[in-house]
């Protein structure tokens, strides 16, 4: 796998993993560049990237948050000390969009399904604040019984064995 830098965001093709160039050289951001690229080694490893076919946008949104929590997941069986790496890639976004006043409509289910399945399978206290807050502005949105319904499935990513199993999950949303 390459490793490229100089991208806006991180992300893989599955052959080459692009990431940004680090702003400043510390340690607090290379402990980040190694969750990113941690991040992005668990898609390289267990991603199908043709599994979700011609998914809307919408569509390969929820895919990307289910199987952003699925792979982490499995990374962090594998290699225990990458939830301490992860922490840092995630825990300053995580803050800023808990402080947020706003959540784009199209980014609020899928955010809500990525933040309630790494809080609760990954076991992340950290990212209660966003969970909790994104819950108020999905009842509010959607009312109780469809966020629960969605916060229930988003939690079966537990149980999934690939990417295939992430699109399966995000039919059942739908």
């Amino acid at each position: 796998v390459q490793v490229r830098f100089g991208s806006t965001v991180p992300a893989t093709d599955g052959k080459t993993i692009f990431l940004p160039v680090a702003e400043r050289q510390d340690h607090v951001k290379e402990l980040e560049v190694l969750g990113i690229l941690c991040h992005e080694c668990g898609h390289v490893r267990f991603t199908d990237m043709q599994a979700s076919g011609d998914a809307t946008t919408f569509e390969h949104a929820l895919d990307n948050a289910l199987e952003d929590a699925r792979i982490e997941l499995q990374m962090t069986r594998l290699y225990p000390g990458a939830e301490s790496m992860f922490k840092a890639a995630h825990a300053e976004q995580v803050k800023e969009l808990a402080e947020s006043r706003t959540t784009n409509v199209r980014s609020l289910i899928p955010l809500f399904v990525l933040s309630t399945a790494e809080e609760k399978l990954l076991r992340r206290d950290w990212m209660h604040v966003l969970t909790d807050k994104l819950r108020g502005r999905m009842t509010a949105a959607f009312g109780t019984r469809l966020t629960e319904k969605i916060e229930s499935l988003a939690l079966t990513v537990r149980q999934a064995n690939s990417t295939h199993d992430v699109v399966a999950i995000r039919k059942q949303i739908m």
